[in-house]
């Protein structure tokens, strides 16, 4: 009975010292004691809306012991950067595992952007000659509401400017024109409280082509919020050709 007391004892203590010895040999975790942005792997200058590389970012991390490695910077990490508009020396913030880096930034157009809303042009369907182009609103998520909207909307000699409709319920639309090839138009709130939607079609343009080809543009697109009126960046041009988007 003695006997097996001792074993049962020195069995405890076998346990006991395997796992102080597995625990003595366990990595700790090192502490990180700073981070940099590695060279030029951030931009200091991007142009208007233009997203971080993040295939090409990347920041080193300096730890306790003395050693460092270089990793990828993830979205996640980032916070504070914005290039829906314009701005200089902003910062944005890069954070891991707790510990951050200030970096800054500008970004740049040909004048002063300060909102987020954006003018996009896309087919909508093709009839012959014929295209039908819709015109969709996007940024107000980060913009903040739009009350009103002017624009001008034009093309190339060999496509005639047909017609111009609203599609935005509450609003009016009122039209200038400048022969067939330019229409100033501006959109505005009946009520001056209803905005207009996010990712909305505000409006169909229907435009009749010479020959294959023909191109749109939108420009000098200005918003208003209400109480200020913002410039926004020109629409994309759109070849409204024999192929739908």
């Amino acid at each position: 009975m003695k006997l097996k007391v001792a074993l049962l004892i020195l069995l405890v203590i076998a346990v006991s010292l395997s796992a102080v010895a597995l625990s003595a040999c366990k990595p700790r975790a090192l502490k990180i004691d700073s981070i940099e942005v590695v060279g030029t792997s951030l931009k200091e200058f991007y142009a208007l809306d233009e997203q971080i590389d993040y295939e090409k970012a990347k920041i080193k991390v300096y730890y306790s012991d003395g050693t460092s490695q270089i990793i990828n910077i993830t979205e996640s990490m980032v916070t504070g950067f914005n290039s829906s508009i314009t701005s200089e020396n902003a910062i944005m913030v890069i954070t891991y595992e707790k510990v951050s880096v200030n970096f800054s930034y500008s970004v740049t157009y040909s004048v002063p952007v300060q909102t987020a809303f954006r003018i996009q042009m896309v087919k909508k369907e093709i009839d012959g000659r014929k295209t039908t182009v819709s015109v969709r609103a996007t940024g107000l998520s980060k913009s903040g509401p739009v009350y009103a909207v002017r624009m001008i909307v034009q093309s190339t000699s060999d496509v005639t400017i047909n017609s111009v409709s609203l599609k935005q319920s509450g609003f009016t639309l009122t039209q200038q024109w400048t022969g067939y090839t330019q229409v100033s138009l501006i959109i505005f709130s009946n009520d001056g409280e209803l905005a207009i939607e996010e990712d909305s079609i505000i409006l169909e343009i229907e435009a009749t082509r010479a020959s294959k080809t023909g191109t749109l543009y939108i420009q000098s697109i200005a918003v208003s919020d209400g109480e200020n009126d913002f410039a926004v960046p020109a629409a994309n041009s759109l070849d409204i050709g024999e192929t739908a988007s």
